[in-house]
């Protein structure tokens, strides 16, 4: 016979108190219907949430309304509060969140003021849930994929890109991004294959779409870039891993440069090669910028420099000596003032008559510190630098500066492998 204890009567009443209140905490969260429009206010660093409900691949199309100077995030997470889909209004493609439901239940819709806003009052923000997706009518396919049984579509409007990932015909997933119809503008794969690439372009992009799986976490993923046609910029590259379901596992951006295979990684996946925009228009205008190639491999779903595969042997002293001859020629006389002086910029580096700025003597100082051979990069300073040129220690200070602001050299620091 089972015998109920006071204290047992006690431990299941505890239990059950505990999950009403669990219930009765879900239930205070207000439903946002689809096509409703709800209006709030908010100040910094406060934030609204809403339940959406959603069958399986049940679409939702988040939309708000706020005024300049309000950065928003809007994020939603799953019956299990994992994440799923994040964007900031400041982001290059904030103007809505797409999101396609990969099981049926009740979806958290978390809406945040950030702080880093410029506008610091009280605001009224207003969102709507449409749980409709219509592709624009004149929307042409740019180009697709078909991977592990999904078919991938890249298609472009006259002012927008959409990807649309499919699996027997059902949306499975959705991205949007401003584009347009030129090729080169907006999503693309990174593979494709054009008569115009160079012979050594077209082997990394077989090299790209032959691989599987690039990250090497043993599921099949595509890589999508997008390009903003801004000037110099931007890029950015998604993985996403075409599995039972379509997730995301990185989005890393690189700036005013793009981002390839570098070659095969024993440990699984590609590693990949692009070039640190820390240094972009420092110490003054672009056309002086260097940009130090890095070399990425994955970690755990996320792209972080693999520094055993940027290390090169250092360049015969005699070259280096020529090196810092010919640089040495272009840097003029006249004092360095620092990287916060507004009057003299890169008057105070190089000579009026220079017009090649591709190989700096800071880009080749560069170019031996992410190698690993930062020594030597710190000698052929002292190599170049003109003895009647004063501001020696002040460049070394802005140089050492920027340096530290670099998360790639941080992450090889981190590692005990930069010094």
């Amino acid at each position: 016979m089972l015998k109920i204890t006071r204290k047992t009567l006690l431990s299941t009443f505890l239990t059950v108190m505990s999950a009403v209140s669990f219930v009765t905490g879900q239930d205070t969260v207000p439903v946002l219907n689809p096509h409703q429009t709800v209006t709030f206010s908010l100040e910094p660093s406060q934030e609204q949430t809403y339940t959406i409900k959603l069958r399986e691949n049940g679409f939702a199309e988040i939309n708000w309304l706020v005024s300049d100077g309000v950065v928003l995030s809007v994020e939603i997470f799953d019956p299990l509060s994992k994440k799923l889909e994040s964007i900031s209004s400041d982001d290059w493609n904030g103007e809505s969140l797409l999101f396609v439901a990969p099981k049926e239940g009740a979806y958290r819709l978390v809406v945040q003021y950030r702080k880093e806003s410029e506008t610091k009052n009280k605001q009224n923000i207003s969102i709507e849930f449409n749980d409709k997706f219509n592709l624009p009518p004149k929307a042409k396919l740019k180009d697709s994929r078909t991977i592990n049984g999904f078919n991938i579509k890249i298609m472009s409007t006259s002012d927008a890109n959409y990807v649309l990932f499919e699996k027997n015909g059902v949306l499975k997933r959705i991205m949007e991004s401003d584009g347009g119809l030129a090729d080169y503008i907006g999503f693309s794969f990174p593979d494709r294959l054009e008569a115009k690439m160079t012979a050594q372009a077209r082997q990394k992009a077989a090299l790209l779409r032959n691989t599987l799986d690039k990250s090497g976490d043993g599921i099949p993923d595509v890589m999508i870039d997008y390009y903003s046609d801004g000037t110099h910029c931007c890029y950015q590259n998604y993985f996403i891993n075409l599995g039972e379901t379509v997730e995301q596992i990185e989005s890393i951006n690189t700036g005013h440069v793009g981002m390839w295979p570098f070659g095969k990684n024993p440990k699984g996946g590609l590693f990949f090669e692009t070039a640190d925009n820390t240094w972009a228009y420092w110490p003054d205008a672009f056309v002086s910028s260097a940009f130090p190639t890095v070399i990425l491999e994955f970690r755990g779903n996320k792209l972080t420099p693999a520094f055993d595969q940027m290390k090169r042997s250092a360049p015969s002293l005699a070259v280096l000596r020529k090196k810092a001859e010919v640089a040495g020629n272009q840097i003029s006389l006249f004092p360095y003032y620092g990287e916060d002086d507004e009057n003299h910029g890169t008057q105070s580096l190089f000579q009026e008559n220079v017009n090649d700025f591709s190989n700096t003597f800071y880009s080749e100082m560069l170019d031996l510190i992410y190698s690993g051979n930062e020594a030597l990069a710190w000698q052929f300073f002292d190599l170049v630098w003109p003895r009647n040129k004063s501001g020696k220690e002040l460049f070394r200070r802005d140089f050492n500066k920027r340096l530290s602001e670099s998360n790639y050299w941080q992450t090889i620091l981190k590692d005990g492998k930069g010094k």
